[in-house]
């Protein structure tokens, strides 16, 4: 299964507004660096994840992104939904044009295989995430 580069860097700068949660906003600038990002990119990434309600922007020389809610009350489902805009493997998202949905066992497949996914993503938080990655994280001066 592939997962789009958007869905990869959402998660990483998702994870990165937990980690460096001062109660401010993060600086998209600021952002983008410490990820390896364009601005460009990450500036559309986030309009996803204000649009699903994870970040909530703030203008002005100290704007930036801050997270919507606690990183413990985001789960990882929810935020892979945001960003990859379904969680439905393959021939799950269009089976009404299949002839053979009724009666495929690679279909029940997918379907078990996309359940169980869902279940394993929304065990984890944002905020586990982030704690994880900061075991990880080498000491940064930006």
């Amino acid at each position: 299964m592939r997962i789009s580069a958007r869905t990869r860097y959402g998660i990483r700068a998702l994870i990165d507004i937990a980690m460096h949660d001062t109660g401010e906003p993060v600086p998209v600038g600021l952002l983008a660096k410490r990820l390896g990002i364009s601005k460009n990119f990450l500036e559309n990434l986030m309009l996803i994840c204000k649009r699903k309600g994870l970040v909530i922007p703030s203008r002005g020389p100290k704007g930036g992104y801050a997270l919507a809610r606690h990183p413990a009350d985001i789960s990882m489902a929810e935020v892979f939904i945001a960003l990859e805009g379904t969680s439905h493997l393959a021939c799950l998202s269009y089976s009404s044009n299949c002839p053979f949905s009724d009666y495929c066992t690679s279909r029940d497949l997918l379907e078990f295989l996309d359940k169980a996914m869902v279940n394993a993503l929304s065990s984890v938080t944002l905020e586990s995430m982030a704690k994880k990655q900061a075991l990880k994280t080498p000491v940064c001066i930006l």
